[in-house]
């Protein structure tokens, strides 16, 4: 990725196996400011990328973070230099060298660890305090709740 990706573009980026980014790329889920919320898959996506708790902050910062932000997070898997297409498929080959197959994040769960009450209760006074008289935020932090709690199959609910 290069430029910037926010809202839908980086939401489709999150649906990919691996990312990488360009050192002046920036991303972000601006959505809560304008009262929705990402649509896209970023709220599914990125808390399974990332945790419930580090994608909320994202969420509800709704400011585009860097590069190494992203890596940072986890939501970025490398920061690639050149030209981007000859450093993404030299990426590319290199995961194949070593044998690391795909990451399909819809079959990747939730860590429970990052939705707990406390974590929850925090988010939901910032959101209030942030956005007053604007549901998407508290939509966004009941979806995470929902999302730490486990399914019967033991994986996270979606």
């Amino acid at each position: 990725m290069h430029g910037v990706a926010m809202g839908g573009g980086l939401e489709i980026a999150l649906a990919c196996h691996y990312r990488v980014a360009a050192p002046d790329a920036r991303f972000g889920l601006p959505e809560v400011t304008l009262g929705v919320i990402p649509g896209a898959g970023g709220t599914q996506r990125m808390p399974r990328l990332i945790g419930v708790e580090k994608a909320l902050d994202l969420i509800l910062a709704a400011r585009p973070v860097d590069v190494a932000t992203g890596i940072k997070l986890g939501f970025i898997d490398a920061e690639v230099h050149g030209e981007l297409r000859a450093a993404t498929i030299a990426f590319a080959r290199a995961l194949a060298r070593s044998g690391t197959g795909v990451r399909r994040t819809s079959e990747r769960s939730v860590d429970p660890a990052s939705v707990t009450p406390d974590i929850i209760e925090r988010l939901t006074r910032q959101a209030r305090s942030q956005y007053p008289n604007r549901e998407a935020a508290l939509t966004a932090i009941q979806g995470g709740k929902r999302r730490g709690q486990t399914s019967v199959r033991g994986r996270a609910a979606v």
